[in-house]
């Protein structure tokens, strides 16, 4: 059977010896005729010796088809197309990859998860392609090596077709295979994915998302700790409050409370990187987050943030009452109050 099959096709090519099986693709309404006009796509001699690009716009045609099948046979049809593309003489360009990865919100919810790790693991060959983005500087962000799968991931963030929770476990996934420290690495990728947003708005609830997020891993701590040396970072001054002020809040969501206090006193190290306007307000919020500490953290973080006044010059005095204030308050409640776990 396979002979005659064959035998057919060689007697179709010969009867249509420029045949491109793209002018087919408008036919493709099953997993089943995807997977058989990519087999065309993959032995067709293609005119003119241009294989590669011809394929690969066979393939890019067929993806944008992918929609036009049955939900429950896209992921498979998605998977097939992306294996073909890799197999693809060359590297898989960002721009392929992203293409790809914007077919997710057709994907069942429950199948998006796997089809992404896929698309990431191709990622890999496509690092020299993508500049560090210029809001990422310093030590502790020279992992440009990241940032493909970074621009990934934030399509797929961005145009919320995946959660918090996937953005997260896919971050732990890719930090895993990387040199470094991996909450240094996680830290790094999603300060990418949300440091992209140059409309304050959408950085703004986003990275609140991801920071509240971050709380609750096991090495949240270590996350956020990198995550605040990345915030001063950020180049536009309202961006660099939202992340601090975001930061702030999510210290009570620790489920120790020294890891609140570590996180409050690295924030008071970096209130003089805060916009000027907002340095007052930012060591109240740090001293009113701190009041659910023991006595002794308390006090440090206090310090921490009375510290800081020389970045208000002229407001110094009234930032050392106002911390005055918040430790007379806290010296007069009960101990039976204080936490001390």
């Amino acid at each position: 059977m396979a002979e005659a099959a064959r035998d057919g096709m060689e007697l179709f090519l010969e009867a249509h010896p420029r045949y491109d099986p793209l002018t087919d693709c408008g036919r493709v309404r099953s997993l089943k005729n995807m997977l058989t006009t990519l087999r065309m796509v993959t032995r067709l001699p293609y005119p003119g010796g241009e294989d590669h690009g011809a394929r690969l716009r066979a393939c890019f045609k067929l993806v944008n088809r992918a929609g036009k099948l049955p939900e429950s046979e896209r992921a498979e049809a998605l998977m097939a197309l992306l294996e073909h593309i890799n197999q693809l003489p060359g590297q898989p360009t960002l721009p392929t990859l992203s293409r790809l990865t914007e077919q997710l919100g057709i994907l069942p919810i429950e199948q998006r998860e796997a089809y992404l790790t896929k698309v990431l693991q191709a990622a890999q060959a496509v690092h020299d392609q993508v500049a560090q983005p210029d809001a990422v500087q310093g030590e502790d962000a020279a992992l440009g090596v990241l940032s493909a799968e970074s621009r990934l991931l934030q399509i797929a963030y961005i145009r919320n077709f995946i959660p918090s929770s996937m953005l997260l476990r896919a971050v732990a996934n890719l930090a895993a295979g990387q040199p470094g420290p991996p909450a240094q690495v996680e830290a790094t990728l999603l300060h990418e994915v949300t440091a992209g947003l140059q409309i304050t708005g959408w950085f703004m609830a986003r990275h609140k998302y991801v920071v509240e997020a971050c709380a609750s891993l096991a090495n949240g701590r270590d996350v956020l700790n990198h995550m605040v040396d990345l915030s001063v970072t950020l180049p536009d001054p309202q961006m660099r409050w939202n992340s601090f002020s975001a930061l702030a809040n999510a210290s009570s969501l620790f489920s120790r409370r020294k890891d609140t206090a570590f996180l409050l006193v690295r924030l008071a190290n970096v209130l003089p990187q805060q916009p000027e306007a907002e340095r007052y307000q930012g060591g109240e919020l740090l001293l009113l987050e701190a009041l659910q500490l023991d006595r002794r953290r308390f006090k440090a973080v206090c310090a921490a943030v009375r510290a800081q006044a020389d970045a208000i010059p002229e407001r110094s005095a009234d930032f050392i009452a106002m911390c005055a204030r918040t430790t007379a308050l806290a010296g007069s409640r009960p101990a039976s109050s204080w936490r001390c776990w």
